[in-house]
């Protein structure tokens, strides 16, 4: 048998300067709604790759007795905790992790998954435990009465925004085929088979990129510890971004791949 420590990670990707925000209130709480095993694990336990985690989590919900966790499959989160709702983004990696950056909280707490036949575990919080229930879709309980929809709870977006997000279609179309330019050296290419290019600093690297239901489009680039993900609309003749809740002017997107020449 294998002890197993809890894993808190705090991702700051040198590709963006964003901050990372995360769970203060939870670092203390003892996790009451599932099994606990003891610090060990099964010695045939593995821990999941990043492909099955989000498979496995994508568009669930997770059941606590402190309350719900919803991750959408854009990346975004939205939790009702303690009778207090929050949201942010969720992360995975490729040791299994899946971490939680609430914008509302000071630190980044993470859960570490693991599984022997069809027994899904969990470190966190410095136990191990059988991972907790997992419902299909969104299943947090209706926002009281005068709060934000939920739609736009989950997006980060106040009920005043009226603009419309590009669909999954639209922002395919956008996409496919282009060179996005974030500056000197720096920038992404969409090949149409969505396989993905990135250059940053001079650094040049390969992944994927996907776009959701919703019409958010994510990175899968190995190595970047987490699922980065943005949606567009615009304002006006202007091309808008928002990336974890941040709304900004798109950058340069060009025809072709330009990766080349940076």
């Amino acid at each position: 048998m294998r002890v197993w420590p809890i894993l808190r990670c705090l991702f700051s990707p040198a590709f963006f300067s964003i901050k990372m925000l995360g769970i203060i209130a939870m670092v203390s709480v003892t996790m009451t709604s599932y099994k606990i095993l003891g610090d060990t694990l099964a010695d045939d336990a593995r821990p999941f790759t990043r492909a099955e985690l989000y498979a496995y989590i994508s568009e669930k919900t997770q059941v606590w007795s402190e309350g719900r966790v919803f991750h959408s499959d854009a990346g975004t989160l939205l939790l009702l905790w303690e009778g207090k709702y929050g949201k942010g983004t969720w992360t995975t990696d490729d040791n299994g992790a899946l971490c939680w950056h609430v914008w509302s909280w000071d630190e980044v707490l993470c859960q570490a998954f693991y599984h022997n036949d069809d027994v899904v575990s969990i470190v966190f919080n410095g136990e191990t435990s059988l991972a907790p229930e997992l419902q299909e879709g969104n299943t947090l309980a209706n926002l009281p009465a005068g709060a934000e929809s939920s739609a736009k709870f989950v997006l980060g977006l106040s009920e005043d925004f009226v603009n419309e997000l590009l669909n999954k279609e639209e922002t395919i179309d956008l996409l496919s085929g282009k060179t996005v330019i974030w500056g000197p050296g720096q920038g992404l290419f969409y090949s149409p088979d969505l396989m993905l290019m990135k250059i940053w600093n001079g650094v040049r690297g390969t992944g994927t990129w996907s776009v959701s239901n919703e019409g958010t489009v994510c990175w899968h680039v190995p190595g970047w510890g987490k699922t980065p993900c943005e949606s567009y609309y615009y304002k006006g003749e202007e091309l808008m971004t928002i990336f974890e809740g941040v709304h900004s002017k798109a950058s340069k997107h060009v025809e072709g791949n330009t990766i080349g020449s940076f």
